[in-house]
């Protein structure tokens, strides 16, 4: 019976142990991955971030009123669906800082080694004084590829 205690303590013990360490790496690295970001994005004012968002801004100019114009429910969810796709290319294609980071890790002594990625989890288009939703992921789920990622940066 004793032994059984023993057993049951360590792995409770251990369990919580890496947890706890795991906690204390993702606080780190993450710190360290939010302070490239911002750096980068500082130091990099001008190129890729602000031709991002200046895309983004043509996007929006072109499909805002398609999407106001649309017909019906099912025209305005297709016309969503094609401002979601085109704003996840942009972000793919122009606003990658991964060398950047990946330098900044290495100058850290952090491992350098990731994968990053772009989640959109709202997205919404401004027409002066009107907010038109295009995405809200309501379910809360995170997908597969995003599981036990990091919250780097958010854009608003």
């Amino acid at each position: 019976m004793a032994l059984v205690i023993l057993v049951v303590v360590q792995i409770y013990n251990i369990s919580v142990t890496y947890r706890v360490k795991l906690e204390q790496f993702n606080s780190h690295y993450g710190t360290l991955i939010k302070q490239a970001l911002f750096e980068y994005q500082s130091s990099h004012s001008g190129t890729q971030a602000d031709s991002a968002f200046y895309l983004f801004d043509r996007v929006a100019e072109d499909w805002i009123y398609t999407l106001q114009d649309a017909p019906d429910e099912a025209a305005a969810d297709t016309v969503r669906a094609k401002i979601y796709g085109l704003f996840t290319q942009i972000l793919q294609k122009h606003y990658r800082p991964d060398a950047y980071v990946r330098d900044y890790l290495v100058k850290a002594g952090a491992n350098p080694d990731f994968r990053s990625g772009y989640l959109i989890t709202e997205l919404d288009l401004l027409d002066f004084n009107r907010i038109l939703p295009v995405y809200l992921d309501t379910t809360g789920v995170i997908p597969g590829d995003f599981q036990g990622a990091l919250r780097a940066n958010s854009f608003a």
